[in-house]
């Protein structure tokens, strides 16, 4: 059964998302987990985003790419990031958002996933005073 888990939150300017995993090692550090594939779409509409994406695995860069994300995608035209280790551990991923100022927003959205493999989806929508990132994190 898959178990979904929801956050929102809000970001003006640069957005960073930091993801870790779950289903942590017994010795009480930090939650390890596997990115299947992360998906990253822009449905706000007629208004298009630069992304630049980077995902590390144990402090160590795995993925590092700038995206441009059209205006009104829908989730089945998003860009799907599937270059990721098949290992299993720490994963950080920060989304920045060109021309957009103001704290990045930090999550750990793994924590509550009921699996050691996880695909994450990343929309920007708006949020009216600028761009809102949703994620949804499922089991693989």
């Amino acid at each position: 059964m898959k178990r979904r888990t929801y956050l929102r939150s809000t970001a003006v300017g640069v957005t960073g998302v930091a993801v870790a995993g779950c289903l942590g090692g017994d010795d009480g550090g930090d939650p390890q987990v596997e990115i299947d594939y992360i998906d990253l779409f822009n449905s706000v509409p007629n208004e298009g985003q630069t992304a630049s994406v980077e995902v590390t695995l144990d402090g160590d860069v795995v993925y590092e790419e700038t995206h441009d994300l059209d205006g009104g995608m829908t989730p089945d035209e998003a860009v799907r990031i599937e270059d990721l280790p098949d290992d299993s551990g720490v994963y950080e991923l920060s989304v920045g958002l060109e021309g957009r100022d103001g704290d990045p927003f930090q999550g750990n959205p793994a924590e509550a996933a009921q699996d050691d493999c996880i695909t994450v989806q990343l929309e920007i929508l708006d949020a009216g005073e600028g761009p809102e990132i949703f994620q949804n994190v499922e089991a693989c």
